[in-house]
């Protein structure tokens, strides 16, 4: 082990001031090596893999998987086991209970626990012998790095390497393991390429003009290993994946008025961090928004959406919508409009009942086509709220692709803030989009439940909104490009 750190941290900042991690290699052909706060390996003809193992201790902080007894080896524990409040490093733990393994998520559900087959290196487990003690402590891998020299590292240790260059405290660091978490790792964003820059104020879109945003990857591996999730208020829009210093863009032309939020999210997909970890690598970029909104009258395109006209044959359902499932659902109507209704004298009372779910739909019949935009709105009564509800519109396109928009009941603390509450939502089909061939607006509730006055629903077509392309983009879009108006 390196005895002098001052010395050497001293040769590394004279030599290179910037350094990461330092390595030392010993100009000798005996085998040796050790981990530490510096990696060290002598130059034996297998010092690569015993590198790789130093640097999973120097590096990764793993710990040795070791199950032959070392006395006075610092005891460590996962939940407090007799007193002892030093964690166990990530490859190690003293805990059983499957739920509580700290890399359960990497287990199967069919692998059993504590784990005696030797399972292939990429198959974690609970092998019982670790952390220099052939009893007490457990390793997620039958036979990996931090056990044998030539073994990959494993799941569950690979793992560790995303979770620490994401997490930062490595840099040049004075302490081992103390400063890790720093919050100044590696941003998966390249530096400065976002644009608009979003520290430099509030962008304002003109009316029915479009604003390109943008920002450049960065991504582990060959693939399209690095997500880009595009969303305007919480509202996800645009959700795609791209590889190493490709371009994300998001055309955003809003229809409404006002101030908004464009937000974008860029994570690590790669797979060796576990799809549940992957918020570890997750880098933002946040956007405020002004728009005045688009000065074009859209058409109308679901019939009798304010509910105000009973159908002749059913009149406790409105007139051009499907029923199914009522459970009690149906149309109420009063001569004092404020009784049921927002707009007009009537308003559609969605009721479920325990193992049923009501749902009223209907078929839109005016399609579009690209440069096309759609607005959803619905009117809903707090004062009756006590469920959950949603209305959706699926937009169906030639080459079967399906969009949609989706209205959602507020959280009810907050709905309660107002005696009427209305949602909005829009779809822009880009200029190189597929036609509609098909729209189906559905009123749903799926509770088991409760009930909710439903009023004022309106889906609006706005023809030939987009009418020049957005400006070229020099780098690849997303594909398929998806604009998704779910939460």
């Amino acid at each position: 082990m390196a005895a002098d750190g001052a010395a050497i941290n001293a040769d590394a900042n004279a030599g290179y001031a910037d350094w990461d991690e330092i390595f030392v290699i010993v100009n000798d052909i005996d085998y040796g090596g050790s981990g530490g706060a510096v990696a060290v390996v002598s130059k034996t003809s297998s010092y690569i893999e015993m590198l790789q193992h130093e640097v999973g201790h120097s590096l990764v902080r793993l710990d040795d998987e070791y199950d032959s007894f070392t006395p006075g080896y610092p005891p460590c524990s996962d939940f407090g086991r007799s007193g002892i409040t030093t964690p166990c490093r990530p490859n190690v733990t003293d805990q059983t209970a499957r739920s509580l393994i700290k890399w359960s998520r990497w287990i199967n559900p069919t692998t059993p626990i504590p784990t005696s087959a030797a399972l292939g290196p990429e198959i974690p487990g609970l092998w019982l012998g670790a952390h220099y003690q052939p009893t007490v402590y457990y390793r997620p891998c039958y036979n990996c790095t931090m056990r044998s020299l030539g073994q990959p590292f494993g799941p569950v240790a690979s793992e560790q390497l995303p979770v620490v260059l994401y997490g930062g405290g490595w840099e040049g660091q004075g302490t081992y393991w103390g400063s890790l978490g720093s919050g100044t790792g590696i941003d998966i964003v390249e530096p400065g390429t976002a644009v608009p820059d979003p520290l430099a104020g509030t962008v304002n879109i003109p009316s029915a003009q479009s604003q390109v945003f943008a920002l450049t990857v960065l991504s582990p591996g060959s693939g399209d290993n690095t997500r880009v999730k595009w969303s305007v208020d919480g509202t996800l829009m645009q959700d795609s994946a791209y590889a190493n210093l490709e371009v994300s863009y998001f055309t955003f032309t809003p229809i409404s008025a006002g101030t908004m939020t464009v937000l974008a999210e860029v994570t690590d997909i790669g797979g060796t961090l576990h799809a549940t970890q992957a918020g570890v690598s997750k880098s933002t970029r946040t956007w405020t928004v002004t728009a005045e909104g688009y000065s074009g009258i859209g058409t109308e395109l679901i019939t009798n959406g304010t509910f105000e006209t009973p159908a002749a044959a059913t009149p406790k359902q409105p007139a051009s919508w499907t029923l199914s499932n009522t459970a009690g659902s149906k149309l109420m109507c009063d001569a004092d409009p404020l009784f049921y209704a927002f707009e007009g004298e009537c308003a559609y009372r969605m009721k479920g009942n325990t193992g049923l779910t009501a749902s009223l739909k209907q078929n839109a019949l005016l399609l579009g086509d690209a440069g096309d935009a759609f607005s959803l709105s619905g009117q809903f009564d707090t004062v009756n709220l006590t469920a959950a509800f949603n209305v959706k519109v699926a937009f169906t396109l030639a080459d079967g692709q399906i969009k949609t928009l989706k209205l959602q009941q507020l959280p009810r603390d907050q709905a309660l803030t107002q005696p009427y509450f209305r949602q909005e939502i829009s779809l822009v089909l880009g200029l190189n989009a597929p036609a509609v061939t098909k729209i189906k607006v559905q009123v749903k509730f799926p509770g088991v439940g409760g009930k909710v006055y439903i009023d004022a629903l309106s889906l609006l077509h706005y023809d030939e909104y987009l009418t020049s392309p957005p400006p070229p983009n020099g780098g690849r879009l997303p594909v398929p490009e998806t604009f998704r108006g779910q939460n």
